[in-house]
């Protein structure tokens, strides 16, 4: 018997330690069951705020937000972190700005006095928030919001009030705006010259609305640039685009006498290690270079196209960063605005004196030609030692001979992510060369390994259903070959934590099932690796595939054409098979076997079908492996339990093959 033991907690680690192991709502009411814990529980539950305006949200008496606004006075020297919109911003620096007491916050001259039908109630803000350390805002203005027990929210003066609340929180590290839409020259001054004073801040991060002419939301970005603190460690600047909804801020008061000249900042900013910038023509290259020299020790650097006009200041902007950023080691490029418009990548890589990393491009187009394959095969190369982590998300067609260049000669490459609706890899060049990155934890890629050219009219290869005396035809033996090859490049990755392989679909299917799906709107996805995912077909005495991914001992999650959508794998992938999965892959937690989950609003779960009783071994693997996940990503069309084969469709297919056969 083991002796009796207790653990002495003061009041504070208690409380600590039981908002470690309570849910919000368990928390809250533990703090109201005594004053005494509800001084000590309050600066917990107060440390993270959020405010959040929608579109046609009513702020309602009872609503949680209002009795959070209508608290914040009280607990509002608790908060740290503020994540805040317009409608609140707008109701609590109108309400300490009108409250006169010897304990609030005196308004500053140059923010115009708050109109008093924007106040709320009779609430005295006799306190401010002073302690942030982080803060989020954004000044989208929303369309049908309200406030009940306010007449107006007048939010024209929104960046002035923001400043304030900035102004009264100089310990802030983090700071994040987004839809910031100066108008006039004061709002940018009163703006940059804000973010000027926060002598600690380490992150910023700021979002200008783009007008017509560009031209406010570039003397915005220059200004506020060069007045940054040189504490800054992380800077993100980005452009958005302008909303009809979005009413514009306006200054009431002449800002230059009451707050002098802006101080520009002379010195590099030597702390910065991250910057992220907007490309836009009217921006000329040598301002770019101004930036860049401010940036000596940049080690990620993101930038991104405001449009297909921006496509040769992209490149321009290229050759800067490889003359001025030394010390450059993740490259991120996202090109979702630049529509259908060519450029190359490559010369952000290129003979780089910097030893990158990490290299990331979203929504690429390279054109309709192969000009730009050998200036991306080049740069892969020449940095094929250093780079740990890529991913390419091409608009169109990724050659695969880039693929197989990444794989058979970045050797330290840790993390591999190909868009899977752009790859489509060919299956001989990609199993032409032994695949060196024997590190790669993360891969996601598709492969289009072709098609057997005896199928059966189930979409199954012949070779799954003859027994295993009869050999297939040349070319659908050349094709097994192939893939064998390719399984066996997969099961040498013994430090693989997440795969996401796709299938390239085909579309040539003579399944009348198939055909019918692929148009329907239950479109089941009929990609598949043949016999990767099965240990055998014991009818006949074919072997499968799995048992070559043995190796896979730290394999997390399994994701991509491992479904029960596709028939074979729905025959195939039986309890032996998971019980194999569970014995190899102790750390698996995802595993994509059924559809995405089915949200509220598209049907009720009482109305549904449930087909899961001809699946047994999926009810036994859940509860063999309580919390795995098993469904699919929600990508936007209509998924349900109507994607699962049942098994009388499935015996009604075989019987279909078999016949074929």
């Amino acid at each position: 018997m083991q002796p009796a033991a207790a653990t002495f907690f003061s009041t504070v680690e208690l409380v600590d330690y039981l908002w470690s192991h309570l849910d919000t709502r368990a928390f809250v009411c533990l703090s109201q069951t005594c004053s005494a814990l509800d001084s000590v529980c309050s600066p917990i539950l107060w440390r993270k705020v959020f405010f959040e305006d929608r579109v046609g949200l009513r702020y309602r008496t009872q609503s949680l937000l209002y009795k959070r606004l209508k608290a914040l006075p009280r607990y509002g020297h608790h908060v740290r972190f503020l994540h805040i919109t317009t409608i609140p911003l707008v109701l609590y620096v109108s309400g300490i700005a009108g409250t006169q007491s010897p304990s609030s916050a005196k308004k500053p001259e140059w923010l115009p006095e708050p109109d008093p039908r924007s106040s709320l109630l009779a609430t005295v803000w006799s306190a401010s928030m002073t302690q942030l350390t982080r803060l989020e805002c954004d000044l989208l203005t929303t369309i049908g919001g309200s406030v009940s027990g306010v007449e107006k929210v007048d939010h024209r003066n929104r960046i002035g009030q923001l400043c304030w609340l900035l102004e009264l929180n100089p310990g802030l590290v983090e700071v994040a705006v987004t839809s910031l839409d100066p108008s006039t020259v004061a709002d940018r001054l009163l703006f940059a010259r804000t973010i000027s004073h926060l002598a600690q801040l380490k992150n910023l991060q700021v979002e200008i609305i783009v007008d017509e002419a560009k031209r406010s939301c570039t003397e915005t970005l220059m200004v506020l640039f060069f007045c940054c603190p040189v504490s800054l460690e992380s800077m993100k600047l980005r452009t958005g685009i302008k909303w009809h909804n979005n009413a514009p801020a306006t200054s009431t008061v002449c800002l230059y006498k009451i707050l002098g000249s802006l101080t520009i900042r002379n010195e590099p900013l030597r702390h910065l290690r991250e910057l992220e910038l907007p490309i836009l023509e009217i921006i000329p290259l040598l301002e770019y270079r101004r930036i860049l020299e401010h940036c000596p020790n940049i080690s990620t650097l993101s930038v991104a196209p405001f449009d297909a006009k921006c496509v040769q200041a992209t490149e321009g902007l290229a050759v800067l960063v490889k003359e001025h950023c030394q010390h450059i080691r993740h490259v991120k490029i996202d090109s979702s605005n630049t529509l259908d418009s060519a450029w190359d990548y490559s010369l952000f890589l290129g003979e780089a004196k910097s030893t990158l990393e990490s290299f990331q491009v979203a929504f690429y187009f390279a054109g309709r030609e192969r000009r730009f394959q050998d200036g991306h095969i080049s740069a892969f190369r020449y940095h094929s030692l250093t780079l740990k982590d890529i991913r390419l998300d091409h608009r169109n067609k990724m050659e695969t001979e880039v693929t197989t260049t990444i794989l058979t000669t970045c050797a330290a490459l840790e993390r591999l992510e190909l868009g899977i609706s752009s790859t489509a890899a060919n299956l001989p060049d990609l199993v032409s060369h032994e695949w060196v990155c024997k590190g790669l934890k993360y891969l996601q890629m598709a492969i289009d390994w072709g098609r057997f050219r005896h199928p059966t009219p189930s979409h199954l290869p012949a070779y799954y259903l003859q027994p295993s005396d009869r050999s297939p035809q040349d070319q659908d033996q050349e094709r097994w070959g192939l893939l064998e090859s390719f399984y066996r490049q997969i099961g040498s990755l013994i430090k693989l934590e997440e795969l996401n392989l796709v299938a390239s679909e085909d579309h040539a299917g003579p399944n009348p099932y198939i055909r019918y799906h692929m148009s329907d709107e239950w479109y089941r996805d009929p990609g598949r690796f043949p016999l990767l995912f099965s240990l055998g077909v014991h009818a006949n005495g074919r072997r499968g595939y799995l048992s070559w991914l043995a190796g896979l001992k730290h394999l997390r999650a399994l994701r991509g054409s491992v479904h029960l959508g596709n028939p074979e794998v729905a025959m195939t992938l039986q309890r032996p098979e998971l019980e194999w999965m569970l014995a190899h892959w102790p750390k698996l937690k995802v595993l994509t076997l059924l559809p995405p989950p089915v949200h509220d609003f598209e049907e009720p779960y009482d109305e549904i079908p449930f087909l899961m009783d001809d699946y047994p071994q999926v009810e036994w693997l859940i509860e063999q492996r309580p919390g795995i996940d098993l469904h699919r990503e929600w990508i936007g069309e209509r998924s349900s339990v109507y994607d699962l084969w049942s098994q009388r469709e499935l015996d009604d297919l075989m019987a279909q093959a078999l016949r074929a056969v």
